[in-house]
């Protein structure tokens, strides 16, 4: 058999893998077996394989230019549950942790990260978006890479998808360079759990004195290093040889950008939380 790609024309792929935290395969670990980046991408490839292994129309595949796996579990959220959800969704705040990628962000990533991960929560808007930033070198994010970022946010403020704005583990400079500069302005500033000890006064005064809803996280800074990202989507894209008939023997490469649901790894990276009020 030839090396034929398994999606050649594929552009867009989002992972729904749904609440991993349900997965059995990772309730039976101890809490420590695995990093929360590792416990990600561990999820998408389970579930990348588990959907490799189900396609029978081969060839149907080759035109494909966007794609959405969906953990079978996701599925069965039917229409009656969906509608459950919207009935009850003024007892609902939703909440997406969105990390973008400064060197692989593209116009209109944020917005269809976020649409993506209202359409499997059954939302039509949320309560709020907080953005996390991650930068290719060691230095911090500049005003002017973050602009355009946060230029989309300020268009589904606008457009009542997103309730409020926030941003996470930005140094002073620019949480008060973007604060000045937004039409919308920042309302949440999240601080990892290591650095709210040590949080300079400058930025707690900052935050009290334009009443920022300081919150504490324990979500690792890079969800996935981008090298261990490429690779992963590498190895997906190059399983080994199968025997008849089988999808498992194609090989390819993996498609410019990869969007992601729930908490899977990409280009721009959702965190969606649903907390009941009740």
């Amino acid at each position: 058999m030839n090396d034929i790609p398994i999606l050649p024309k594929c552009r867009s792929i989002v992972f729904e893998t749904g609440n991993i935290l349900n997965w059995n395969r990772l309730k039976k670990r101890p809490l420590t077996a695995l990093p929360a980046s590792e416990e990600i991408l561990d999820s998408i490839r389970c579930l990348f394989n588990g959907w490799l292994n189900a396609q029978t129309e081969q060839h149907s595949l080759q035109y494909t230019d966007q794609l959405r796996v969906t953990c079978p579990a996701q599925k069965q959220l039917d229409m009656a549950q969906r509608q459950a959800m919207l009935d009850d969704r003024e007892e609902l705040r939703i909440y997406i942790k969105l990390t973008v990628y400064i060197d692989t962000y593209w116009r209109g990533a944020v917005s269809d990260a976020v649409e993506t991960a209202l359409a499997s929560l059954a939302a039509e808007d949320c309560d709020g978006v907080v953005l996390s930033l991650v930068s290719s070198g060691p230095q911090p994010p500049l005003l002017d890479e973050v602009k355009p970022i946060w230029a989309e946010l300020e268009e589904l403020r606008a457009a009542d998808v997103v309730g409020s704005l926030g941003l996470a583990d930005v140094d002073s400079d620019l949480l008060e360079q973007l604060y000045d500069w937004a039409a919308e302005k920042p309302s949440i500033y999240q601080l990892s759990a290591q650095a709210a000890c040590t949080a300079p006064s400058r930025l707690r005064e900052f935050a009290s004195a334009n009443r920022l809803q300081v919150l504490v996280h324990s979500d690792p800074p890079i969800p996935c290093q981008p090298t261990v990202c490429a690779t992963f989507l590498a190895e997906c894209w190059a399983p080994p040889m199968p025997q008849a008939g089988s999808l498992a023997g194609w090989r390819g490469s993996p498609p410019a950008t990869a969007t992601a649901a729930s908490s899977a790894p990409g280009a721009s990276c959702p965190r969606c939380s649903v907390k009941s009020l009740k």
